[in-house]
C-alpha cells in the first residue's frame, strides 16, 4: 500500500505534466524574485550537460562548444536586429517556434567538437587534443572534482535531485 505522506510518482488523473513554457516561466519568476538562484541553476545545467557526456575531457569540450554556439547565435541575432524591441520579439518567436530545432543543431555540432578542432588546426589539432586530454586527466580533473564532486562518479545523481 502506498504511503499517504509521500507524493505519488504518477501524476493524478486529469493533471498534465508541466510543459516547457510553463516550466521556464516558473524558473524565470523564481530567478526574478531571488536572483541568487541563477548561479545554482546554471551550475546544475552545466554539470548535468557535462555528466551526460561522460564528465571528462570530451564532456567539457562538449559543454564549451555548446555554450559557444548558443552565445554566437544570440549575439548574431542581436547584431542583425534593428533595435531592442526587434531583438526581444525575434528571441521570443525563436523560443516559441524554433528553439527545439536550433538547439538540436547546436547539440549535434557540439558533439562533433573534436572534428572542428582538427578541421581548423590540422595536425596541430591532434597535438593540442592529446595535450588537452593529458592535461585534463592529470592536472585539471582532480581540481575540478574538488569543486564539482558530482563529476567523481558520473553515474550517480546530483545531490540536490
Amino acid at each position: 500500500m502506498a504511503d499517504p505522506r509521500k507524493p505519488s510518482a504518477e501524476p493524478d488523473e486529469g493533471s498534465r505534466p508541466e510543459g516547457r513554457i510553463r516550466r521556464h516561466l516558473s524558473l524565470a519568476g523564481e530567478v526574478g524574485r531571488e536572483p541568487r538562484k541563477l548561479y545554482p541553476l546554471l551550475r546544475t545545467l552545466f554539470v548535468d550537460a557535462w555528466r551526460s557526456r561522460g564528465g571528462g575531457f570530451y564532456g567539457l569540450g562538449y559543454v564549451v562548444a555548446f555554450v559557444y554556439l548558443e552565445v554566437t547565435m544570440v549575439v548574431g541575432d542581436a547584431l542583425d536586429s534593428s533595435g531592442v524591441g526587434d531583438f526581444a520579439l525575434g528571441q521570443l518567436l525563436e523560443y516559441l517556434l524554433r528553439l527545439g530545432f536550433l538547439s538540436f543543431v547546436n547539440v549535434f555540432q557540439a558533439l562533433l567538437w573534436p572534428l572542428f578542432v582538427l578541421e581548423h588546426l590540422g595536425w596541430v589539432g591532434i597535438i593540442l587534443l592529446a595535450a588537452g586530454f593529458a592535461g585534463f586527466e592529470y592536472i585539471l580533473k582532480p581540481l575540478v572534482e574538488q569543486h564539482v564532486p558530482e563529476l567523481r562518479n558520473p553515474t550517480s545523481r546530483h545531490p540536490d535531485q
